[in-house]
């Protein structure tokens, strides 16, 4: 009888040291929270650290650069022992880091680099390689002719690594003459109204472009809404990036060409991953490759995206999780 009341005194110590464990805070701060691929990365984020046995702390600025500061102090203020920055601005976000380093407190930007600062750590998807999967498809489809580039946000480092990487791909068909750049912009924002101003205004100078690159999915929505206004015949090829649901359905339906995928899944598992190193062993992953922000080059871990078509998103997707082919072939 005492062995038995032994072993129950045991197994209720060790509930009761599980339930007292300590729950490390981690403050999670995006531009956005619900628009698009945003609120995926939200989720799968979130469920990943909260698997790993930390609380998270999310604010989302919603495109307000002035939120994202307010948000962070408050996050520090409530105990965050780590950070994880998706920033509104490339350049104004580097008070965060100084701000949490104030506190002892390291940042990982994720999926945006944080420039002019002394960032701790970068997770993202490799943005050059972005812009030369599009640029290597476009060239495939329409080897001679008229682009026009819609460029992100300038307030996002990414949209001037996918710009490198599209004219690292295209500067010898645009040397040689086999291709001729018409229209070239950066955007204020990644929606679809900035994609539609753009289409809009190219078509007013150019109205036979054969490949309209578009640096989200978000822009080429706006992309495709003007050109059936303007009632363009044929379609120009037109790319995109993100996977959004309704970019994968416009592909399935032949209304855009192609859209970048980037397996957020796999993302959000590293970056988790990361975050619990930092807040148990005060140590981040090996790196696999270093950036330069402005300040320093900052230990980061980039990865690899893909290109979807009609020939293999759906399996991809539905294969991945991202989306179910009732998903896919829903009409809104």
């Amino acid at each position: 009888m005492k062995r038995i009341h032994f072993y129950v005194f045991l197994i209720l110590t060790s509930i009761l040291l599980s339930a007292c464990k300590h729950k490390a805070k981690v403050g999670v701060l995006f531009d956005f929270g619900m628009d698009g691929r945003w609120k995926v990365d939200k989720e799968l984020l979130s469920a990943n650290l909260e698997a790993r046995g930390m609380q998270v702390l999310f604010y989302a600025a919603e495109g307000n650069s002035d939120l994202q500061y307010p948000h962070a102090e408050e996050m520090l203020k409530e105990g965050a022992e780590l950070l994880i920055v998706s920033p509104t601005d490339l350049n104004t976000s580097a008070n965060i880091v100084a701000l949490a380093h104030s506190y002892g407190v390291k940042v990982i930007a994720y999926d945006r680099m944080i420039k002019n600062s002394d960032l701790d750590f970068y997770i993202s998807f490799d943005n050059v390689q972005v812009g030369e999967l599009q640029a290597k498809y476009m060239l495939k489809q329409c080897p001679r002719g008229k682009y026009a580039i819609f460029g992100g946000a300038k307030s996002d480092n990414n949209s001037f690594l996918i710009r490198s990487g599209q004219y690292k791909i295209l500067q010898p068909y645009i040397d040689s003459g086999r291709v001729r750049v018409v229209f070239d912009q950066y955007t204020y924002n990644w929606n679809s109204e900035e994609g539609y101003r753009l289409m809009k205004e190219c078509l007013s100078k150019q109205v036979d472009v054969c490949a309209v690159m578009a640096a989200s999915d978000g822009l080429a929505e706006g992309a495709v809404r003007a050109l059936e206004e303007a009632a363009i015949t044929p379609f120009p090829m037109l790319c995109g990036q993100d996977a959004q649901l309704a970019a994968c359905r416009r592909v399935l339906l032949g209304r855009q060409s192609m859209t970048v995928y980037k397996p957020v899944k796999e993302l959000a598992r590293v970056v988790a991953e990361a975050a619990l190193l930092v807040v148990e062993e005060n140590r981040f992953p090996a790196a696999n490759t270093r950036v330069y922000n402005g300040m320093q080059s900052v230990p980061t871990i980039l990865l690899n995206s893909y290109i979807l078509d009609v020939g293999n998103l759906e399996n991809v997707l539905v294969q991945d999780g991202f989306y179910t082919r009732e998903e896919l072939h829903a009409t809104e």
